[in-house]
């Protein structure tokens, strides 16, 4: 069984000291064609082959003596076999005779079935059998030989009946063997037919070469060996070819003749001492001319010109049969047992074939370009590139007769001619210098007395540099410096920083630097140092040299340096004294690389053990060249590339000396066709009506879900070497590359015409312009066809006709029927309308009545409002003058009583009056500056004294409150704590309440979020009543109500306050554990300065906390710790004294009560210890406690503040560590803390007076009595008409400062007494007095109605005497400032 891998046979030069022959002495053809075996494996069921043919289309077909006829497309092999079963097939499969005719027929003789033609076009087989019955018939069923003549006719040779021509139809004419009554061939044995002009033709019998004339049907014979009367010999002619120089050539049982046919004379080719070379089988006439012989003893090759005869040296030389040319130029040679051989001509690559030139060989080049070459024998040739001609110059250099041994014959040669034409030869110990000129040489010895003498030896490198001194490079001992004049060595080596001893080549560049390639590395002579600089690899260093062991140095003609190694190729940078590297990563077939050169274009030539590589730096582009495209071998030696003249470089091996050139080769030949070769559908090869080749249009079913095709470009050189890529228009139009794949296949196509095209590579790699082009037609699915289509088109049409019918006509009924129900619904309509305007009126009117309910619901709420804040007036202004009235401790406790529960009930009313405002939307909010701050601090201290009185504390934590001063509603926000504090109050019977803070800025508004928590310890809240816990009037249970009290309204307004002020208050409780309310609002930034910020870091304070209390604790080190204060905390004294002993504490905070040990017993306690004099004592206390606890404190204190603990506190007693300190206390007051003062005398003008207009004689008391009190003068109106008069009558004597203006009263009310004034109707100079309104009208828009009518300003009832000074003070001095 044979390999299924193709096997290439390439012939090398046989290396021996004779000459080489294969019979006799005629010399071998060898190294100029590629050849490659086909066998069975590759397709071929036969190799008894006895002709081939190529068709039209590039197809080859061959005749076999058994199988019938094969046709190969390059990739498979189509078989033609006789089939009794099918019509006009091949009739008999002894089918070894193909001809092809001028219309492109194939005839097929055959052996036992007459003759048959062919049409490749319809793939059918027109048989030609002999009828004994009709004499027009074929005269024999065994054809021999056909042609085609020059005048168009078909002539058939047979075996045994003479020779047919072919008059169409299934006629022929005949000739036979002549008789004694007709002349006609000497013999009926056809083997060949040859023209000879259009007159005549070459006719090659058992018995001798007939030339038969056609236009008189005359005969002349020819006999190579006339003294032989029978059919065997030099006489059984078997071959005869008229070639393109009119030479007759014959091939006979005996061998082949050339034939004089004017004198008859026959002269024998290739007798080798009385021996012809064989019977011969095959003759052709090749592309160059050349003849061939194809006979018993081998393949021979005659050349026309010189007569020269060679012989081909095939793996197998007996049993060779057929010899054949494709249009390609490609030698076909079958034979019987081996196969068939394919020989490619080596177009680029050829040698230098001559048997003197033994390897391994040594070659240079001289300065005319020609090769000099030096074969094992150390005898120097010179080759002329031109003439192709070799020369020997000069017989052996180093002989035995000169004391060289015969071991040098296995080293190479090694040759360098210098700038002198003076050519220095090297082989292994021997060294030579030899005069071209003279033909003169000279050996050069070392000397043996030299030390180490016998380590001269294994040459591998020469060189001249530009002082004429020889370099010599050794295999194994470094370089040695020979100078001819002086006939002296010098060793150079490793103290030489030569970075090997291994020297492998020697190369001087351009700029006269020695370059020396080592087996670890190259050096680089440096003559003013008189050392090398080595440059070796490293793995440390990337741009190192790539490779170690160097074998060849180039120069190219842009002065790049270029050093080949075997693991890349090196680029010198001379700048950076560093490498780039190339290797098969940038596309290099091998990281072998043996030789360098270039070419004109600036092309690196490369020799590797993959082949020769051309190689663009600029572009990258790399082409290999290997034995497919011709090349003789794979391997090379070192530093053996050597460019000659006409561009054409010479390489080295142990093949001998080849050569190339370099110029792109113009291909003639056109590009191959590419032809269909397989169809198959759902996997399965598909017979179609026309031959495959001739395919262009394909029919598919839309079941057809697969199919495939197959294709094969006739480019019969290297067919494995051949790229396919394909498209299919009308479903993708871009190319598919598949490699050398010659497949291609499709699934689910849809319906329609697609054009599947397929194109290739030629034998150069370069896509062809011929492309392979089928129609493809896919059925599509019935549904899917034109007359489907035209169905549905139909269907949709009647459908729409018939909706469009029933539709008119329920449309028609539907008219019939709502015409019925129109008059009906005219009728409702009528009925309804009355209705409708009935229900309107209705509406109407109920609109009237909540809008009156609403006028007289708010006309209530003024009224209550002012008829419950008069009496509220009476009752809490007497009892604030009564306090000061000057009672006794009893009757003060008791006025206090009466006072609380008058402001109780007065907060009750405010809560309503707000929540009936909020309800009414008529709530005013007042924004104002002020310090966040100090509200929240105030509120609790003022709150503070009730909750410590239950045993609660009230813990503040604002350290995260960083602005204090903003802009809000303060009241509200006021309000809105209060309530939620209050509360907590109320509902938390022990532990703490604890107020946190803080201001964050608000992301979308110029302004901050404020968010205050409230958490208790208190009942709790169960979790079902959370979500109802701000409805109005609700409270968590009825015994609530009574056991704490409230309306239940407090909370409601909290939220809607909060509401109001953009925020909202949200509640999370547990019952048993206490409640948490937190506020949200938005406040805007201030304009005002806030007080500066404390910053305590500098003066380094270490305080102590003692408090039980943790979460006071917790607060109060937040705070100063932010300020910068190192603070540590106790829970009771022990903890306390224990961190003093072991810690410089400057200042003590201590809760006056302490679990263990009290206060007063902890301060003692300090102060017992000297070096804690130094430490301040502060002393926190409760509201109720402060005067007593400071007044019996046996200890000195250094401060003290009652809780809650606030920012003045903190500051004040840490300022009694230092005193600059104070400076955050000194801040200028509000408004609020400016109006507020000590003295309630306040600041008035002289003459003051004052006119209150008041109907009520209890408010007049009261008012009186408050005005009295801060020593003004006072005039009483009971209504805006005594008002009047008494402006008028005091404008002459002292007019009034300031009015106290009633709203409700008799005659004539505040608002009209007010517009009266206003219109100088009281006189011009008091048209301008400032007027106050003082009225219990408390809901929004009653100050505005006030304002409205020209009031300058607003209290309302009931009277505080502080509001009453803060009001008059301001206008009392502010007189001038109203607008008019």
């Amino acid at each position: 069984m044979g390999k299924r891998l193709i096997v290439f046979y390439t012939f090398w030069v046989i290396v021996t000291a004779a000459p080489s022959i294969c019979y006799g002495n005629i010399p071998v053809l060898s190294n100029q064609y590629s050849v490659k075996k086909l066998t069975a494996e590759d397709g071929f069921v036969s190799s008894e082959i006895y002709s081939i043919i190529q068709d039209q289309q590039g197809l080859l077909w061959f005749g076999t003596a058994e199988n019938g006829v094969m046709r190969y497309d390059g990739r498979k092999v189509t078989l033609f076999e006789f089939d009794s079963e099918t019509m006009n097939g091949l009739s008999h499969n002894d089918a070894g005779n193909l001809m092809l005719d001028r219309n492109g027929d194939i005839w097929i003789g055959t052996w036992g079935g007459g003759a048959n033609r062919y049409d490749p076009k319809t793939g059918q087989f027109e048989n030609f059998i002999h009828d004994s019955k009709r004499p027009d018939s074929i005269s024999a069923n065994r054809i021999q030989s056909l042609l085609h003549d020059l005048d168009g006719s078909i002539w058939l040779g047979s075996y045994d009946n003479g020779l047919s021509r072919y008059l169409g139809g299934d006629k022929f004419a005949h000739i036979k063997k002549s008789t004694n009554t007709s002349e006609g061939l000497s013999h009926n044995r056809i083997w060949d037919i040859e023209n000879h002009g259009i007159q005549s033709l070459w006719i090659a019998t058992s018995y001798g070469l007939n030339l038969y004339n056609k236009e008189n049907n005359t005969y002349r014979y020819y006999f190579p060996d006339p003294k032989n009367s029978t059919p065997t010999g030099a006489n059984e002619i078997r071959h005869v070819i008229k070639s393109s120089k009119g030479h007759i050539y014959v091939g006979t049982q005996q061998g082949p003749f050339i034939l004089d046919h004017e004198s008859g004379t026959f002269s024998e080719i290739g007798v080798t001492n009385g021996k012809h070379l064989g019977q011969v089988n095959s003759m052709i006439e090749d592309h160059e001319g050349y003849i061939w012989f194809i006979t018993s003893r081998g393949a021979f090759r005659l050349s026309q010109s010189d007569g020269q005869l060679v012989q081909l040296d095939l793996e197998h030389n007996s049993g060779l049969r057929i010899i054949f040319e494709d249009n390609a130029n490609t030698i076909w040679i079958t034979n019987e047992l081996q196969g068939i051989f394919k020989l490619v001509p080596h177009r680029k690559f050829k040698s230098i074939d001559n048997p003197e030139l033994t390897t391994p060989n040594g070659i240079t080049v001289n300065h005319e370009g020609d090769i000099l070459v030096a074969n094992s024998k150390s005898e120097l040739f010179k080759w002329d590139v031109t003439s192709q001609t070799l020369d020997m110059l000069i017989p052996a250099v180093f002989t035995s007769e000169k004391g060289f041994s015969e071991n040098r014959l296995l080293e190479r040669p090694v040759l360098y001619l210098d700038q002198a034409n003076t050519l220095w030869m090297a082989q292994d110990e021997g060294l030579a210098k030899i005069n071209l000129e003279t033909k003169k040489s000279e050996i050069i010895t070392y000397p043996k007395t030299a030390k180490n003498h016998e380590q001269f030896r294994e040459i591998r490198a020469l060189c001249v540099d530009n002082q004429g001194m020889l370099w010599i490079g050794t295999y194994k001992n470094g370089v040695y410096l020979y100078d001819y004049a002086k006939k002296t060595f010098k060793h150079m080596g490793t103290s030489f920083g030569l970075s090997h001893l291994e020297v492998l080549t020697i190369y001087q560049d351009n700029s006269n630097n020695i370059w020396v390639g080592t087996g670890n590395g190259v050096n680089r002579w440096i003559e003013d140092r008189k050392e090398f600089q080595s440059f070796v690899n490293s793995p440390y260093q990337p741009n190192s040299l790539l490779g170690s062991i160097v074998q060849d140095i180039y120069e190219t003609k842009d002065g790049s340096i270029w050093v080949a190694t075997q693991q890349g190729l090196n680029l010198y940078q001379a700048d950076q004294d560093n490498f780039t590297h190339f290797n098969m990563q940038n596309g290099l077939p091998s990281n072998l690389i043996r030789a360098i050169s270039d070419d004109r274009q600036g092309n690196l030539w490369l020799t590797t053990n993959k082949g020769v590589t051309k190689f663009s730096p600029s572009s990258g582009q790399v082409i290999n060249f290997d034995s497919r495209n011709g090349l003789l071998g794979l391997n090379y030696y070192p530093s053996s590339l050597i460019k000659g003249k006409s561009d054409t470089l010479f390489t080295n091996s142990q093949r001998g000396v080849e050569y190339f050139s370099t110029l792109v080769q113009q291909s003639t030949r056109s590009d191959p066709g590419i032809v269909l070769t397989g169809f198959n559908k759902m996997g399965l090869p598909i017979n179609l009506d026309t031959p495959y080749s001739y395919v262009k249009d394909i029919h598919v079913s839309y079941l057809d879900f697969i199919f495939s095709f197959e294709f094969s470009v006739l480019d019969f050189l290297s067919p494995n070497k051949n790229q396919y890529a394909y498209k299919l228009e009308g479903y993708d139009d871009n190319w598919i590359e598949i490699g050398n794949r010659n497949t291609a296949s499709f699934t689910n196509l849809d319906g329609g015409t697609y054009r599947f095209q397929v194109k290739a590579t030629n034998s150069n790699g370069e896509w062809g312009s011929k492309t392979l082009s089928i129609n493809v037609h896919v059925s599509p699915p019935p549904w899917k066809t034109w007359w489907a289509y035209s169905l549905y088109v139909l269907l949709v049409a009647s459908s729409i006709f018939t909706v469009i019918y029933l539709r008119t006509k329920l449309q028609k009924a539907e008219i019939s029927r709502q015409k019925q129900f129109v008059v009906q619904l005219e009728k409702q309509v009528s009925e309804k309308t009355a209705s409708l305007e009935t229900q309107a009126r209705r509406l109407e009117e109920a609109l009237k009545k909540a809008e009156e309910a609403t006028r007289l619901k708010s006309e209530f709420l003024a009224n209550m409002s002012h008829e419950i804040r008069t009496p509220m007036n009476g009752v809490i202004g007497m009892l604030e003058l009564l306090k000061k009235s000057g009672l006794t401790s009893t009757q003060a406790h008791s006025v206090n009583i009466a006072s609380t529960s008058a402001h109780s009930l007065l907060s009750l009313i405010n809560d309503i009056l707000d929540f009936s405002k909020i309800e009414a939307d008529k709530l005013e909010l007042e924004y104002v500056d002020f310090d966040l701050r100090q509200l929240l601090e105030n509120l609790s201290e003022s709150m503070a004294l009730s909750a410590q009185t239950k045993g609660v504390s009230i813990i503040l934590d604002f350290a995260d409150l960083d602005s204090a001063i903003v802009k809000s509603d303060p009241g509200r926000i006021r309000q809105i704590i209060t309530n939620i504090v209050s509360n907590a109050i109320k509902f938390t019977d022990q532990g703490e309440i604890v107020l946190s803070a803080r201001l964050e800025p608000d992301g979308k508004k110029q302004g901050y979020i404020f968010t205050c928590k409230i958490q208790d310890t208190g009942i709790g809240i169960p979790e079902e009543k959370l979500t109802t816990l701000f409805d109005s009037f609700i409270q968590v249970d009825a015994s609530t109500t009574r056991k704490y009290g409230g309306t239940g309204l407090g909370l409601s307004i909290t939220k809607n306050l909060c509401q109001l002020l953009n925020g909202d208050v949200k509640v999370s409780s547990t019952v048993g554990v206490g409640s948490c309310f937190e506020v949200t609002c938005v406040v805007s930034k201030s304009d005002e300065l806030g007080p500066p910020t404390v910053t305590l870091s500098g003066y380094n304070i270490t305080a102590l906390l003692v408090d039980s209390i943790a979460s006071s604790n917790k607060a109060i080190r937040k705070q100063m710790e932010v300020w910068g204060v190192t603070v540590f905390d106790a829970t009771n004294a022990d903890q306390a004294l224990r961190l003093i002993s072991k810690r410089q504490i400057d200042i003590v905070f201590f809760n006056k009560s302490l679990p263990s040990m009290d206060g007063e017993l902890l301060a003692k306690e300090i102060r017992k210890h000297e070096q804690n004099n130094n430490v301040k004592l502060v002393m926190m206390t409760l509201l109720k406690e402060q005067y007593t606890a400071i007044e019996s404190c046996t200890v000195k204190l250094d401060g003290y503040f009652s809780k809650p603990t606030t920012k003045q506190d903190l500051l004040n007693a840490l300022s009694t560590i230092c005193v600059d300190i104070r400076h955050y206390l000194d801040k200028p007051k509000t408004t609020e803390e400016s109006n507020k003062g000590g003295n309630n005398q306040g600041s008035w003008v002289a003459n003051t007076k004052i006119l209150l207009v008041e109907d009520n004689k209890v408010n007049q008391m009261v008012a009186m009595r408050i005005l009295d009190s801060i020593g003004l003068m006072v005039d009483i109106a009971e209504n805006g008409l005594e008002a009047l008069e008494k402006i008028k009558a005091a404008e002459s004597e002292q007019p009034y400062t300031v009015i106290l203006m009633d709203c409700q009263m008799p005659k004539m009310d505040g608002y009209e007494t007010t517009k009266n004034i206003r219109a100088a109707n009281a006189g011009a100079k008091q048209s301008n007095i400032p007027i106050i309104a003082m009225t219990a009208n408390a809901m929004q828009g009653d100050r505005q109605k006030c304002l409205d009518a020209g009031m300058d300003d607003y209290i309302t009832k009931p009277i505080e005497t502080d509001k009453v000074i803060e009001k008059l003070e301001y206008w009392v001095n502010n007189t001038g400032n109203r607008s008019v």
